[in-house]
C-alpha cells in the first residue's frame, strides 16, 4: 500500500482516500457502550478508524471513549450527558437495549441540545429472537425514543454542567438552538468480533437504518468493514427485525423437522413391532423387525 494512500471505503466508487484529506490534529468523539468481547473488539477497530467530514471534505480520526454499558447506565443522568457531550456516534455493543432506550435517548438529546454537531446511534447488538426475544426491537425503540417530542420532566442544562432533574439551583445556557435535528439510528448485522477489530481482512457489514436517505451508510470508515446497505425494500429497522426473525425461523425448522422425524420413527417402530413380531401379534422373527424399521 502506498504511503500516500489508505484503503478505506468505497461507497462512492473510490477505493482509496488520500492522506492529505486526513486532519490529524482534529478528532471526532465516539462513545462505545459495551465492554464484552465484541465491545472490546469494536473499540479496537474504532481507534484505527476515521469519520468522513462531509462529501469529499476530508477525514478525522476517531477519539474513542469505551465504557461498560451496564456501568454507563448506572451513572447519574448528569454524568451520562457529560460523557456523551460532543460525541459524533454512540455505538451500542451490549445487551438489553430496550431496557435503556428511554434513559439513553434522553441523555443523547440533552448532550446534543446545545451543539451544532450531529450525533448518530449505531446498534451492533445481536439478540437471538428466541432466547432474547425482548431485545429484538432495541434499535426500533431507540429511534422512537429519540424522535419523541420530549419527556414530561426535562432535564436542565447549565454553564459547563448538566444537572439532574431534582436540582433547583441552575443557570441555563444561552444561545440554545431550538431547531429540530434529525436523528439517525443504524443497525449493523452479519459481522463478528474479529471483523470489527480489523484483524482478519475486510468483511461486509449489512446496514439497516432509520432517519436515513436511500443508500446512505454510516460515515465511520472502519479498516475491517465495508458498509453494504440492505435491499431498499427491507432496509429499515423493521425490515432488520423481520429478517432476524425469519433467519431464526429457518433454524427452528431444522429442529422441528428433527423432532417430527423422530416422532414418526417412534410411531413406525411401535407399529412394526406390534404388527410383525412373533411375540406380539405377528409371525415374523424378531430379527426381521430391524429390516421393517429401516
Amino acid at each position: 500500500m502506498s504511503s500516500r494512500r489508505m484503503d478505506l471505503d468505497n461507497t462512492d466508487g473510490t477505493n482509496y482516500t488520500s492522506f492529505s484529506k486526513v486532519q490529524p490534529e482534529n478528532t471526532k468523539k465516539i462513545v462505545i457502550l459495551g465492554s464484552g468481547r465484541f465491545g472490546s473488539a469494536c473499540a479496537q477497530g474504532m481507534r484505527d478508524s476515521y469519520i468522513e467530514i462531509g462529501k469529499g471534505q476530508g477525514l478525522m480520526r476517531c477519539n474513542v471513549l469505551h465504557i461498560s454499558a451496564t456501568k454507563f447506565m448506572r451513572l447519574q443522568f448528569s454524568d451520562m450527558v457529560d460523557e456523551l457531550y460532543g460525541a459524533e456516534f454512540v455505538v451500542y455493543c451490549g445487551t438489553h437495549l430496550p431496557n435503556y432506550t428511554r434513559k439513553l435517548a434522553k441523555a443523547m438529546k440533552e448532550a446534543r441540545k446545545n451543539t451544532t454537531d450531529s450525533m448518530e446511534f449505531i446498534d451492533f447488538s445481536n439478540p437471538d429472537p428466541v432466547y432474547e426475544k425482548d431485545d429484538v426491537s432495541g434499535a426500533i425503540d431507540m429511534h422512537s425514543a429519540l424522535m419523541a417530542d420530549g419527556d414530561r420532566a426535562p432535564s436542565v442544562v447549565s454553564m459547563g454542567k448538566v444537572l439532574d432533574d431534582e436540582d433547583d439551583d441552575w443557570d441555563a445556557r444561552t444561545n440554545i438552538d431550538d431547531e429540530p435535528k434529525p436523528w439517525k439510528v443504524w443497525k449493523i448485522t452479519e459481522v463478528a468480533s474479529l471483523d470489527v477489530a480489523g484483524t482478519e481482512g475486510t468483511r461486509r457489514g449489512l446496514v439497516y437504518g432509520a432517519g436515513t436517505s436511500k443508500g446512505e451508510v454510516p460515515r465511520v470508515k472502519m479498516p475491517g468493514l465495508v458498509w453494504e446497505r440492505a435491499p431498499h425494500e427491507k432496509s429499515d429497522l423493521i425490515g432488520e427485525a423481520y429478517h432476524r426473525i425469519m433467519e431464526r425461523a429457518e433454524i427452528d425448522r431444522w429442529y422441528d423437522g428433527f423432532a417430527l422425524g423422530f416422532a414418526v420413527f417412534c410411531f413406525t417402530a411401535f407399529y412394526a413391532i406390534t404388527r410383525y413380531s412373533e411375540d406380539v401379534n405377528g409371525s415374523e422373527p424378531n430379527e426381521q423387525i430391524v429390516m421393517y424399521l429401516l
